[in-house]
């Protein structure tokens, strides 16, 4: 594996180390909150979903050229 390819890998594991850490904050607040933690985990799943995809579909579409 080349050294860009490497790179893309690293940026890739970076993104999604970062929306995992978000997606963890996002379930922490809604516990906080006085959610249920199924109900935490699933709401923070689904206010996170749009960001994650969208982040997800610009590095893909940034790594055809």
């Amino acid at each position: 594996m080349g050294l860009v390819a490497q790179l893309g890998v690293i940026a890739l594991a970076g993104m999604i180390i970062r929306n995992a850490v978000i997606l963890i904050q996002e379930v922490d607040e809604n516990i906080a909150r006085g959610h249920t933690p199924l109900d935490a985990v699933v709401n923070a799943s689904i206010q996170r979903a749009r960001p994650i995809v969208l982040t997800a579909c610009a590095a893909i579409l940034g790594m055809i050229p």
